[in-house]
């Protein structure tokens, strides 16, 4: 595969969200892509129903932005993914 660019990184982690982690409809952004030893790492924020809240049954829909860290290899393909505890942003970019 020839070097991927950027917007097709993106592309690939907004389309691993929407279908393997079923997160289709929902806001996604991503905030960060880097490539590292052939490697990429992206940020992404994704809006979705708070857990916490819905454990509690109160009926009230509470929305939290979720951040997930997602590696993909150099051929474009998910290698590993992971839901990020909340943080201040600078701990991520350092370990970015």
């Amino acid at each position: 595969m020839a070097t991927a660019t950027l917007a097709q990184v993106k592309d690939k982690v907004v389309e691993f969200l929407e279908t393997t982690l079923e997160k289709r409809g929902r806001p996604i952004r991503v905030v960060a892509v880097k490539k590292q030893d052939g490697e990429w790492q992206a940020r992404v924020e994704v809006v979705e129903e708070s857990e916490y809240v819905k454990s509690l049954g109160r009926g009230a829909t509470v929305w939290d932005r979720n951040t997930y860290r997602i590696r993909l290899n150099g051929e474009l393909e998910v290698t590993s993914f992971e839901l990020q505890p909340q943080h201040p942003v600078e701990e991520f970019e350092e370990e970015l």
